[in-house]
């Protein structure tokens, strides 16, 4: 069964969307599917196209329509809504390059991923081309722009975009999401309950394989007898890192070997390094930039613990992380604020704990729990690997795609 993707953002981006759409085609291909790739004109590509303006990562063709008004990038990202509203505009050139390649190759269904400039091409593909369409929504789109913006919700941009998004959702032959939250507030728009389905992120235990710590890198990045606590992945401002700076100030006299490790980049960036500069902790704090995707395991294994302390927004109330996964994954405890989207995930005390969001004093109190009983550490680590083997591994959560497909077809 072949499967026509539509996506925004895809590797070699490592946006938390794209690190998802890999691990989806690759695990649908080793499951006997033949899922092919269209990626929007805001992402660049890996390497070198072909004739046909495609390339192949992980034995999967993507095909690329890469902008010409705005040029592409591994990482797409727009510090202003004007550009982020002229590449919805471009988005012409992936709706001319979808219905070359549907009508060449003939997929059986089309699947359609956040936001809603795929969703809607792909509604219209389907259409068309009479072959049945999936929209997955993975995140509320119009809120993402609220924190990223600063506009609000009673904004002709916020009514507009959440428009669209209503569009796509309800012309779609059905819907995925990626949580429970995400599915209520699908069904509360107007779309039927049956007509969607919960396929939550998941991670590959065969490229997230728990370790000893490389030494090297650990020298090389001035970790060496140190206790290692941090975050990667991108700095939002709703991924709340400077309460994790806020912790690690009210640490730093009692533990003076723990280091904060930061791997990503983002918006966020020039406020936590002069926040460290500020609280005289800058050579407490490693920032190493983003990583290519393929050595994040490698940094993984370096931590002593992790940190995820969202904000409280209706975005991280709504959605569920990529992170969790694969943090557990690598046998890492670990710390998260207690919003929505990581109460789907986390039980406090089993497979992880839980501090108060927005509440730097209580992220330092429970950063202490884990810096000071080494055993439970480890015994955290190992009941998070446990819960992710059993419940997100992206073998078994690629067959509710195929069950979707075949009531579809």
């Amino acid at each position: 069964m072949r499967i026509l993707h539509l996506l925004h953002r895809s590797v070699p981006g490592t946006h938390g969307y794209a690190i998802r759409s890999r691990e989806i085609v690759k695990s649908q291909l080793s499951k006997g599917l033949e899922p092919i790739v269209i990626t929007s004109p805001s992402q660049a590509p890996l390497g070198k196209l072909d004739s046909e303006g495609s390339e192949f990562i992980d034995g999967i063709r993507y095909f690329r329509t890469c902008g010409t008004v705005l040029k592409p990038s591994m990482e797409v990202s727009d510090a202003s809504p004007v550009r982020s509203a002229m590449r919805v505009v471009q988005n012409g050139l992936l709706m001319k390059t979808a219905l070359q390649v549907a009508r060449k190759y003939n997929p059986a269904v089309i699947h359609a991923h956040s936001p809603f400039t795929c969703g809607i091409i792909g509604n219209l593909l389907g259409v068309i081309t009479k072959t049945p369409s999936v929209y997955e929504i993975r995140g509320i789109w119009e809120d993402s722009h609220v924190g990223r913006y600063g506009l609000s919700e009673q904004s002709l941009r916020y009514r507009g975009v959440r428009t669209l998004e209503n569009l796509a959702l309800k012309g779609a032959d059905f819907c995925c999401v990626i949580c429970e939250a995400l599915r209520a507030e699908v069904i509360s728009r107007g779309v039927p309950a049956e007509k969607t389905a919960i396929v939550p992120n998941g991670v590959d235990l065969k490229e997230f394989t728990p370790g000893p710590p490389d030494e090297e890198l650990r020298k090389k990045l001035g970790l060496d007898g140190c206790t290692v606590a941090g975050y990667i992945g991108s700095f939002f401002h709703y991924e709340g890192l400077d309460l994790l700076v806020q912790a690690l100030t009210l640490l730093a006299a009692d533990y003076p070997m723990l280091r904060l490790l930061l791997v990503g980049d983002g918006e966020l960036m020039p406020v936590l390094r002069q926040m460290a500069a500020e609280r005289g902790i800058s050579q407490r704090i490693v920032f190493t930039g983003r990583v290519a995707h393929t050595e994040v395991a490698a940094f993984y294994r370096i931590y002593d613990f992790m940190v995820l302390p969202r904000r409280n927004t209706r975005e991280t109330r709504l959605v569920t992380p990529l992170k969790p996964m694969e943090i557990m994954a690598m046998q890492k405890p670990l710390i998260v604020s207690d919003i929505g989207g990581h109460r789907e995930i986390v039980e406090d005390g089993a497979n992880g704990i839980m501090f108060e969001s927005e509440n730097a004093e209580d992220l330092a109190a429970k950063c202490r729990t884990l810096l000071d009983q080494g055993e439970f550490r480890r015994e955290l680590g190992l009941r998070g690997y446990d819960w992710v083997v059993a419940q997100r591994n992206w073998d078994v959560l690629v067959d509710r795609y195929i069950e979707i497909y075949r009531r579809l077809t």
